[in-house]
């Protein structure tokens, strides 16, 4: 799941568009612009759209609770994407494994230009507060969820972004589930924009 971070949208938008190109890069105002142009012009839509994408910051939020023999994995996916503004927001849920063990060697050992933020839960509150927590503290344009027993390909966030074009309310890919003989299950859905009960 990629949505976009809703606080941002909710700014003043002062000056016109081409006193927007001449500002430093600013992501609150670029994006009450493009709220703006949605209402009166598709085409500068689709061009602000593609030309903020490759501004767009990501925060890809990640709860951990008892997940060590998954977590490493978890991490180096998205430490690893090609897309490089990217932060990871990670929730330790106060789990009873060495899951915190391995972030912590991972994060140490890390030389890389994405940012990698922590914050601890005073005692466990379940996955949904989890997530909660990382979204009250990511900074991204757009925040993606991660299970920390889950990985993404090296380029999704690439081309979960490419799919921002069309402006919707959030981006999906395909899931599939690797590792089990018992169960096994593959959710696919047709690429491009859905609306209201097609799916």
């Amino acid at each position: 799941r990629f949505g976009l971070n809703d606080h941002l949208l909710k700014t003043e938008v002062t000056g016109n568009l081409n006193e927007m190109f001449n500002l430093p890069i600013n992501h609150q105002k670029v994006l009450g612009v493009i709220s703006e142009i949605q209402k009166h012009d598709k085409d500068v839509l689709q061009y602000m759209l593609k030309w903020f994408c490759e501004y767009m910051k990501i925060s890809i939020i990640i709860p951990i609770y008892n997940v060590a023999p998954y977590v490493e994995r978890c991490l180096y996916s998205a430490l690893n994407q090609s897309y490089e503004d990217i932060e990871l927001v990670l929730v330790d849920d106060c789990g009873t494994d060495n899951s915190m063990n391995i972030v912590s060697e991972v994060v140490e050992k890390y030389v890389g230009n994405k940012k990698i933020s922590l914050f601890k839960h005073e005692h466990n509150l379940g996955l949904s507060a989890a997530r909660n927590t990382g979204i009250k503290n990511a900074t991204g344009d757009y925040l993606l969820f991660l299970d920390s027993d889950d990985e993404i390909p090296l380029n999704a966030v690439e081309l979960l972004l490419e799919a921002t074009n069309e402006n919707p309310d959030f981006v999906i890919g395909n899931i599939k589930v690797l590792g089990s003989d018992k169960f096994s299950f593959y959710f696919s859905i047709p690429s491009g924009v859905i609306q209201g009960n097609e799916i």
